[in-house]
């Protein structure tokens, strides 16, 4: 039996909201990668005269944490999203 109008209604309007929800979490996620990419690249410019063989040359380069939790809820979008696509 087809759907009927209202269904298909109700349908596109819990398609759209969700739409909606994503754009939301990706302008905040773009916000939150803004901030970071300029978190990183003050600390760049702060290790920028560290050569091999100075004082700070042999420091291996660590990632902060928040690139580790911008990764994480990347991932939670897209099982957001995956799964309101497949109800």
């Amino acid at each position: 039996m087809a759907p009927t109008m209202a269904e298909r209604e109700a349908e596109l309007a819990a398609l759209q909201s969700a739409f909606d929800e994503y754009i939301a979490s990706s302008r905040e996620l773009e916000e939150e990668l803004d901030a970071e990419l300029a978190k990183m690249r003050k600390w760049l410019v702060g290790h920028a005269s560290c050569r091999p063989g100075s004082r700070h040359g042999s420091r291996p380069v660590v990632y902060p944490y928040s690139i580790i939790r911008i990764r994480g809820r990347i991932l939670q979008l897209d099982n957001h999203i995956f799964r309101d696509h497949d109800e």
